[in-house]
């Protein structure tokens, strides 16, 4: 297929034309319907149809349009699906316990024995966030001289 003073200028710009429309008018090919080839002499038959809707990328290799099968389907769907593969990933867990905001003078004078003050009141749930996101909150526990988090509230759930 001879390369039309469009696929050349565009081709120089980097842009990859699609215009199987104009490639098919110009071999005076109907483009409304795909055309099935099958029986003796079917290679023979398609080759030229496929010559024919070809376009070349930016390289000038040509590019052909890919027909793919439809997938089997493998896994259930809809809440019989399982997620057992899932369930061993880690996510990672924090707690929040408050925040506030500081200038960065203040940042600088901050040293050893400087207090922090939070948004958050004594006592008060702290946030507690997986992969980011929160998922409920709590109250500080201590277990085996490590701080934990009792969960007093789920905001959001895993399943809808």
């Amino acid at each position: 297929m001879k390369p039309t003073d469009r696929d050349q200028a565009t081709q120089g710009a980097g842009v990859a034309v699609d215009d199987d429309a104009e490639v098919a008018g110009q071999y005076g090919m109907d483009t409304a319907e795909p055309t099935q080839v099958s029986g003796q002499g079917a290679a023979e038959k398609a080759a030229p149809q496929a010559e024919a809707v070809e376009s070349r990328g930016p390289s000038g290799d040509p590019v052909m349009k890919a027909e793919f099968q439809p997938l089997p389907d493998a896994a259930p769907k809809g809440e019989g699906a399982s997620l057992d593969l899932l369930m061993d990933v880690p996510l990672p867990v924090s707690v929040q316990l408050g925040k506030t905001t500081a200038t960065l003078k203040q940042v600088l004078d901050l040293g050893q024995g400087s207090v922090i003050e939070l948004d958050r009141v004594a006592g008060e749930p702290v946030d507690v966030y997986v992969s980011g996101k929160i998922l409920g909150r709590g109250e500080i526990v201590v277990v085996n001289d490590r701080f934990g988090v009792r969960m007093t509230e789920i905001l959001s759930t895993v399943r809808g």
